[in-house]
C-alpha cells in the first residue's frame, strides 16, 4: 500500500516538473491517497497491523524455536543432524523477523532494527539489467533491504526442509509427503512474491499479490494434509516392518523379527507416570493397626504412580522388573513488583526417602512428602518431582528395556542409556513424567 502511494506521489512530482497533465495526475494522486486511507482503516488491516497481532506472531515463533530445540535429539536419531540444524536455524530467523516487526510497531523508526528496512541495493542503478534484461529487472523489487534478504533466505530454507521431509516421508511410505511438497511449493512462491512485488498490482485483499495468496494457500493446505495423512506409529510398523515389501533400506532394524516384535510391544506398552496428591493423606495421621492403609501411606502427601500394560502383554515369556528413580526439583521464580520475570529449576542430586512403596500387577506406587511452597516478596520457591522409570524384560535368551525407541528410531540399547538423566526428557529406554503422562 505504501509502495502504491509513493508511486503516485512520484508520478505527480514528475508531472509537475514537466508541467503536463497536472489536473489529471492530481486527481490520480487524490484517488491514491483516498484508497490508501480506506485500506488503512479497514478492520482486517487494522487487526493484522496491530501490536497484539505482532506479539501473538512473536509468541508463536518463540514456541516454534522451543519445539525445534526440544525435539532436536529425537529428530537427529530418526533423520539426521543437518535436518535438525536447518530446522533450528529457520525457526531462529523467523523469530528475528517477528522481533523486528514488533520492535517497529512499538518504537517505530527510532529502533536500531529499523535499519533492516532501509535499502542497501538498488536494482535500477545497478548493472543487473545487462544480465537478466530490462523487462525482468522491472518486475523485481527495486529496493533490496536486509529484511527482504532475510525473509527470502528463510523461505528458501523452509522450502528445502519441506522437500527433505517429503523425501523422508516417501521413504517410509507415508502419504504426508504430498503435504510437504505443497508446503515446499508455497515457500518457493513466497520467496518469488517477496522479490517480485515491485511490479505486482494490488491483490483482492490487503494489497497482497496473487503469488502471496498462492503461497499462503499452498502452505496452509500442505500443513493440513500433513496433519491428516501422516501415518500413525502402528501404521509405520505395518508398512515398513516384517510384513512390508522387501528391499526397503530405511527400516533395516524392523526387518529383524526379534527387533520388530520388541518395537511392537513398545508401541502397545502404555507406560504412564503420574505425580499427584495422595488422596489417602491425613495430616494428623496416627499409628492404627486396625486401619486399612498403613501409617506410612496415610502420612505421605504425594503419590507417584508408574504403570504399564507390559505384564499383560508378555504373559509368561519373561519377567518384568521396574527401575524407578525420583528427584526433587526446586522451582525458583523471581518476582519484580509482584510479577514473575524469571524461573530457574534445580534438580536435587540425591534420591529421596520413600515413605512407602506398593507393588501391583501393572503398577508401582511410591509415597513421598513434597515440601510446601515458600513465598517471599522477591521470589517464590516451589517443589515438584522429576521421575525416570525403566521396565526391564528378561527371559532366557535376551534382556529388553522399555519404553522402546520409536518405530523410526534405529537406536539400540547401550551403556549410554544405562543411567537415568534428569536433565533430558523423551529419551529412549527411559520414561519421564512429562513425555509419559498417565
Amino acid at each position: 500500500m505504501n509502495q502504491q502511494l509513493k508511486a503516485a506521489q512520484l508520478s505527480n512530482a514528475a508531472s509537475d516538473a514537466a508541467n503536463a497533465r497536472v489536473v489529471q495526475t492530481g486527481s490520480a494522486l487524490t484517488d491514491a491517497v483516498d484508497q490508501h486511507r480506506t485500506r488503512n482503516n479497514a478492520p482486517t488491516f487494522r487487526i493484522l497491523n496491530s501490536r497484539p497481532f505482532s506479539i501473538a506472531v512473536l509468541m508463536l515463533e518463540m514456541w516454534n524455536v522451543n519445539a525445534e530445540f526440544q525435539g532436536r535429539e529425537a529428530a537427529s536419531r530418526e533423520k539426521n543432524k543437518n535436518r535438525v540444524r536447518l530446522g533450528v536455524l529457520a525457526a531462529g530467523i523467523d523469530l528475528i523477523i517477528a522481533m523486528e516487526s514488533l520492535t517497529i510497531k512499538l518504537v517505530g523508526t527510532q529502533s536500531a532494527l529499523a535499519l533492516a528496512r532501509k535499502p542497501i541495493y538498488d536494482l535500477a542503478d545497478s548493472n543487473v539489467k545487462r544480465w537478466i534484461g530490462k523487462a525482468l529487472t522491472e518486475r523485481l523489487t527495486q529496493k533490496i533491504t536486509a529484511r527482504l534478504i532475510t525473509q527470502s533466505f528463510s523461505g528458501i530454507i523452509f522450502a528445502g526442509i519441506s522437500l527433505y521431509d517429503a523425501w523422508y516421508a516417501w521413504q517410509w511410505n507415508d502419504n504426508a509427503m504430498y503435504g510437504y511438497l505443497l508446503m515446499a511449493g508455497g515457500a518457493a512462491a513466497g520467496v518469488v512474491a517477496g522479490m517480485a512485488t515491485g511490479a505486482a498490482s494490488a491483490g483482492p485483499v490487503l494489497g497482497l499479490t496473487p503469488l502471496g495468496w498462492l503461497a499462503l494457500l499452498l502452505i496452509g493446505t500442505g500443513a493440513s494434509l500433513v496433519l491428516w495423512l501422516s501415518s500413525t506409529p502402528l501404521e509405520d510398523w505395518l508398512l515398513n516392518g516384517p510384513f512390508a515389501s522387501e528391499g526397503e533400506d530405511n527400516a533395516k532394524h524392523l526387518k529383524d523379527p526379534q527387533e520388530a516384535f520388541y518395537r511392537l510391544i513398545g508401541l502397545l506398552s502404555g507406560i504412564g507416570i503420574s505425580v499427584k496428591q495422595n488422596t489417602l493423606y491425613d495430616p494428623n495421621a496416627k499409628l492404627d493397626i486396625h486401619s486399612e492403609n498403613p501409617f506410612e501411606v496415610r502420612s505421605a502427601n504425594t503419590l507417584i504412580r508408574i504403570e504399564s500394560r507390559l505384564p499383560g502383554l508378555i504373559g509368561s515369556i519373561g519377567s518384568i522388573g521396574i527401575q524407578a528413580e525420583c528427584r526433587m526439583r526446586e522451582v525458583v521464580t523471581t518476582n519484580f513488583r509482584g510479577s514473575p520475570i524469571s524461573t530457574q529449576k534445580n534438580v536435587s542430586g540425591s534420591p529421596p526417602v520413600y515413605k512407602a512403596q506398593r507393588i501391583y500387577m501393572d503398577a508401582l506406587e511410591l509415597y513421598v512428602d513434597t515440601p510446601k511452597m515458600i513465598i517471599t516478596p522477591k521470589k517464590s520457591t516451589g517443589f515438584e518431582w522429576a521421575v525416570r522409570a525403566q521396565f526391564v524384560l528378561k527371559n532366557q535368551s535376551e534382556t529388553r528395556y522399555f519404553p522402546a525407541p520409536g518405530v523410526k528410531d534405529p537406536t539400540r540399547f547401550s551403556a549410554a542409556y544405562a543411567k537415568a538423566d534428569f536433565n533430558k526428557t523423551n529419551r529412549p529406554f527411559w520414561a519421564d513424567e512429562q513425555t509419559n503422562k498417565a
